[in-house]
C-alpha cells in the first residue's frame, strides 16, 4: 500500500512540474490554479488506475488452471465513476487438485477455491465437488474418505461457475 501512496503523490508532483515548466516557457501566462489542479488531477488519475488495473494483475497471478469464478463489484459516491464502471476489490477463484483423488463412492474431484481481496486476507479453501451430484463439500485436509459420503454437503446448481469449471458441466 505504501507504494501506491508513494506513486500518488509523486505523479501530484510531476503534473505540477510541468505545469511549471509549461508556465515558464509561455512567460508566466498560465493561470495560478493550474499547478495545483494538475497535481490533484494526476493524483486522482493516478490512484483510480491503481484501483482498476490491481483486478487485471491479480487474474494474471493466479496458478495455471485456475478459474474465476466471481467478482464483488463496488460502488461508492466517493469515486462517482464507479458507478459507471465498478471497482473489483475481491474475488474468488477455483483451482482443480489433480493430485487427490476423490473418496471412494463419490463420482467427483478435489479442487481450491482461492479467495482474493485487495486489502485484506488472501485464502486457499480445500472442496470437494460431487460432480454427479451438483454439491460440493467443505474439507480440511485430512478428510476421512469414510465420512464424505455422510457428510453435510451443500447443493449446487447445475450451472454453477465453480462446478463447470472443475466438472466440466456436472
Amino acid at each position: 500500500m505504501l507504494i501506491y501512496f508513494v506513486a500518488t503523490i509523486s505523479a501530484g508532483f510531476a503534473a505540477a512540474g510541468i505545469v511549471l515548466l509549461l508556465n515558464r516557457i509561455v512567460g508566466g501566462r498560465l493561470p495560478r490554479w493550474l499547478v495545483p489542479t494538475a497535481a490533484g488531477v494526476a493524483m486522482i488519475v493516478t490512484a483510480t488506475g491503481f484501483e482498476y488495473s490491481w483486478y487485471r494483475q491479480a487474474v494474471a497471478t493466479l496458478p495455471e488452471g485456475a478459474v474465476v469464478t466471481f467478482r464483488k463489484e463496488t460502488r461508492s459516491p466517493m469515486r462517482p465513476w464507479s458507478y459507471i464502471s465498478p471497482v473489483i476489490n475481491q474475488f474468488a477463484a477455483v483451482q482443480a487438485d489433480t493430485e487427490t483423488p476423490a473418496p471412494p463412492g463419490i463420482e467427483g474431484r478435489f479442487a481450491y477455491f482461492l479467495l482474493i481481496n485487495r486489502w485484506g486476507s488472501s485464502y486457499r479453501v480445500p472442496v470437494l465437488f460431487d460432480c454427479a451430484g451438483s454439491r460440493q463439500l467443505d474439507v480440511g485436509r485430512g478428510l476421512d474418505p469414510a465420512t464424505a459420503a455422510g457428510a453435510d454437503w451443500t447443493t449446487l446448481d447445475p450451472e454453477d461457475p465453480a462446478l463447470v469449471a472443475i466438472c466440466g458441466g456436472g
